[in-house]
């Protein structure tokens, strides 16, 4: 290895360590505001907005992929928990509704998540960072299971290609005997 590749590979590693310290403090900062849900708090959004409304709506999608979308549903809710819409409506049902309309036309959950989140940003103090830290593991998983799945699956591919290969270099092989 060159100074010049030892130099970027330490770059490399400096800069991956930083993007982790930043979503471990991004991360600190959004549970962080957990702090100030009270037990009504969460009993309204267990009750009222999860169990009510968007979990029987949820029912194509996996198990695994609902303690993410309760999660969006919770920040959503802590960012707009004062919030009113000009009807008197709390704000939080028109993350809901859309959530809703998107489990409706059978979307996934990172669709779901975005459309519970879609409002934080620009209408609340919650910062994107913490938005994207949110998802952002939901996302890593997702995609490394669907990695794993494909080397998985073109691992059985191979074994199958090379059990074909064999059976038939075994079957000339007794057929030359045979001769």
């Amino acid at each position: 290895m060159t100074d010049a590749n030892s130099s970027s590979d330490i770059d490399s590693i400096s800069q991956t360590k930083s993007n982790l310290i930043d979503s471990a403090t991004q991360t600190l900062t959004l549970l962080n505001l957990f702090d100030s849900l009270t037990p009504s708090d969460l009993s309204t959004i267990e009750n009222e907005y999860w169990e009510n409304l968007l979990l029987p709506s949820l029912s194509y999608l996996p198990p695994s992929d609902l303690p993410a979308i309760k999660l969006a549903l919770t920040i959503s809710y802590h960012s707009h928990k004062d919030q009113r819409r000009k009807s008197g409506e709390p704000y939080i049902m028109h993350p809901v509704n859309v959530a809703l309309l998107l489990s409706e036309l059978k979307m996934n959950d990172e669709t779901l998540i975005a459309g519970l989140l879609h409002d934080t940003v620009e209408d609340t103090d919650l910062t994107f960072a913490q938005v994207s830290v949110t998802t952002a593991l939901k996302v890593f998983t997702a995609t490394k299971e669907r990695a794993w799945e494909s080397q998985r699956l073109s691992r059985r591919a191979e074994r199958k290609r090379v059990e074909q290969t064999s059976h038939k270099k075994t079957g000339l092989w007794c057929c030359c005997l045979l001769n």
